[in-house]
């Protein structure tokens, strides 16, 4: 299986330093010229903004998926390559989980940590080999990825579901690692 769709998962706020903005922006951008498309929240806030923003700068493809009540509230990007409008959350994930083939978690809140493991409780149920990629850009998830390997020493975890997890800390390791599954 080849890469060519990632689920971009992230903020609907900036956080509280201009290097998650700036991020993800350049992530944006770095997609776009390995001509990876991306399919995200499909907001013009936070760094969910940043990302597109990053991706057309590059004029790559990116596709949004926003849930209807959301739609009226005027957040919705408008320059994105398609908009996919949906009647909930619920199909919201399940419509980017569907276009993509790998996920790309940055920094965020309660909806992004729901993403990362509704993402990764597919690929272990559905028997898929798709990788996580954390962004653990100025250590974020390093509480994360602690609680992870805790798990897989208490045997909650296996080894191989532990393997879906890839940690990265900066945007040439993401790109690496989407590269080097591909020449599997």
């Amino acid at each position: 299986m080849s890469i060519t769709c990632v689920a971009v998962y992230l903020g609907s706020k900036n956080g509280n330093a201009p290097l998650f903005r700036h991020a993800a922006f350049e992530l944006g951008i770095e997609l776009a010229k390995n001509n990876i498309a991306v399919v995200y929240g499909g907001t013009n806030v936070g760094t969910m903004n940043a990302l597109a923003e990053g991706v057309l700068f590059e004029e790559g493809k990116i596709t949004g998926v926003i849930p209807e009540r959301f739609v009226s509230k005027s957040i919705t990007h408008d320059n994105l390559s398609e908009l996919i409008i949906t009647k909930d959350i619920k199909e919201r994930k399940a419509i980017m989980e569907n276009l993509s083939e790998a996920a790309i978690i940055l920094p965020g809140s309660y909806g992004t940590m729901d993403e990362l493991f509704e993402y990764a409780v597919n690929n272990q149920l559905n028997n898929l080999n798709r990788p996580i990629i954390l962004f653990n850009l100025d250590g974020f998830y390093d509480p994360l990825i602690a609680q992870l390997r805790n798990m897989e020493e208490y045997g909650f975890l296996t080894t191989q579901l532990m393997e879906m997890f890839h940690s990265c800390s900066d945007i040439s390791g993401i790109i690496s690692t989407i590269n080097n599954f591909n020449k599997q």
